[in-house]
């Protein structure tokens, strides 16, 4: 095993599982400094202990993983083309053509479709949300009808569908068409750093242009229907994306 082999898919941002390690090792050093001298060999021991747990918790949350070889095959190699199908997908900024309707045309026409077929096992995805398998004729319903989802995951989705092949040969790849947007604002790396293990290139297509769209609406109505000046009151505020 070398170290290039393992995946680190940490449960939260690396700094703070790092800091919050060395704030339990100092509370840790410090509990024990007030007896070591009655008992120095006890307390060493039971030091050791608690940071070696502290330690093993750390790296249990920094989610280290290790991909398995698989072998080649004569086959035809996979790949995997995940369409976004978020609402976002609706929006009409390239050539005046809806950015699904768009990906569609330029990029999964039925010639071009019938060329990737033939020289690929092919395995179409529509993602928002979730990763949800798409049949070809699916391709036919046009972005109003298709592009309805009302979140983009594109690190959740890219790593499922990377998780979905493990143990399959290699000789994959994925064909990532979406607008770039993730709604949770996931980071890309663990995705990239998984794809990187399994010899996985993922091509993209960004689509989009320049548009004014306004996505967002604000509502504020307050709880009281009547305060006497210099009053404290309660506003409810929501928005609405």
């Amino acid at each position: 095993m070398i170290i290039c082999d393992i995946i680190w898919m940490p449960a939260g941002p690396p700094l703070q599982i790092g800091a919050g390690a060395i704030l339990l090792a100092v509370f840790a050093v410090a509990a024990y400094a007030r007896s070591w001298r009655r008992q120095p060999r006890a307390n060493a021991m039971l030091l050791a202990m608690r940071l070696a747990v502290i330690a093993a918790l750390t790296l249990l949350l920094m989610g280290p993983s290790i991909t398995s070889p698989r072998e080649d095959s004569g086959g035809k190699p996979r790949l995997s083309i995940l369409l976004d199908t978020s609402a976002s997908m609706q929006v009409a900024d390239c050539h005046n053509a809806a950015r699904l309707d768009y990906a569609i045309t330029q990029w999964l026409a039925p010639a071009q479709r019938q060329k990737l077929w033939q020289d690929y096992d092919v395995k179409l995805y529509g993602f928002d949300s979730q990763l949800t398998p798409l049949g070809e004729e699916s391709l036919s319903r046009g972005a109003g009808e298709l592009a309805r989802g009302r979140t983009t995951r594109i690190a959740d989705c890219v790593t499922r569908c990377l998780m979905e092949s493990q143990g399959r040969p290699r000789g994959e790849a994925i064909l990532l068409l979406s607008d770039g947007h993730d709604s949770e604002d996931s980071a890309l790396a663990p995705a990239a750093l998984l794809a990187l293990a399994r010899n996985t290139p993922i091509y993209t297509a960004c689509l989009g242009g320049q548009t004014l769209q306004r996505d967002l609406a604000l509502a504020a109505v307050p709880k009281q229907e009547n305060l006497l000046a210099g009053e404290p009151g309660e506003i409810v505020v929501q928005i609405y994306q």
